[in-house]
């Protein structure tokens, strides 16, 4: 049995020659963050970098961006009710949850709600996304914490 590796097998002079590219991009981002807009093309302009740095900034910023947490939107709805009913309980999260399940598709959150299961829509209007009802507890609490920051 051929055991499959995790992505491409890469010789280590491709591996040298992506780092080179990696840390060149992560140089060119720093030095061009600390200049205003005209400055930073001038500089680009007069120095030029090689293809493989301008694709390795493309990584770097793809890989920077993937970092950035991204809240669903059954959280955002949450924190929005919590906002509104700072004391709101389980049980009264899951009426209005059923409630907005009967709303227009193109605005509701909640897809479905079964005996232990909330199924939502995400912020692209593809359902499926699913979370135990046992779980809410912890994300009122967590909406109250952030609601409180705010």
């Amino acid at each position: 049995m051929v055991k499959k590796t995790k992505g491409p097998i890469r010789t280590e002079e491709e591996i040298q020659h992506a780092k080179e590219a990696d840390d060149g991009a992560k140089l060119l981002v720093k030095t061009l963050k600390s200049m205003n807009r005209p400055e930073a093309e001038k500089h680009v302009n007069e120095n030029m970098p090689s293809v493989d740095v301008i694709v390795g900034m493309a990584f770097f910023r793809q890989r920077e961006a993937s970092r950035h947490h991204r809240p669903n939107r059954l959280k955002v709805f949450i924190e929005e009710i919590v906002a509104k009913h700072p004391n709101i309980t389980t049980k009264e999260l899951l009426k209005v949850f059923d409630e907005d399940k009967d709303n227009d598709r193109s605005v509701r959150v909640i897809e479905d709600i079964d005996e232990e299961i909330i199924y939502f829509i995400d912020a692209n209007g593809k359902g499926g996304n699913r979370v135990k009802i046992s779980n809410l507890p912890s994300r009122i609490s967590r909406a109250r914490k952030i609601t409180k920051l705010h």
